[in-house]
């Protein structure tokens, strides 16, 4: 199963735990294939570094270990599907790109009412967690 994480997942994962942590510990205990864009990677890092003052060290490992878990790929169109916010349009390009099975994303306002986008199916990370079976 091909997965792409919304930056949202990623960064609660990383600073709050919960659902979105047991995503990422599912996501290696399954071996699933983990799908990131090169733009995902920066929002990370950029987040990290503006809302939460994590120092560069930090987030350098945070890079390394994703980039060593996941397939980067960098997809070579953008759709124009959401007109408010065009950085879910890079979120959905990458899981276009690569015909991902999923996107897990906590953006209620412009993904997650898609609940499909080209064949992936858009989910929070509760209702991937009940797709899994657990």
């Amino acid at each position: 199963m091909r997965v792409v994480l919304d930056t949202n997942v990623i960064i609660s994962a990383l600073m709050f735990g919960g659902t979105p942590q047991k995503v990422l510990d599912l996501i290696r205990v399954f071996e699933l294939e983990l799908i990131l864009s090169p733009f995902i990677l920066e929002e990370v890092d950029e987040v990290l570094k503006k809302k939460f003052q994590w120092p560069a060290s930090q987030r350098y490992r945070v890079q390394e270990l994703l980039r060593q878990q996941a397939t980067i790929v960098t997809p070579t169109t953008i759709p124009k599907k959401i007109k408010a916010c065009k950085a879910d349009n890079q979120i959905l390009a990458c899981a276009e790109a690569t015909d991902a099975d999923v996107l897990v994303t906590g953006d209620k306002k412009h993904l997650l009412p898609l609940k499909k986008w080209k064949g992936t199916r858009i989910t929070d990370p509760s209702e991937f967690l009940e797709l899994l079976g657990m």
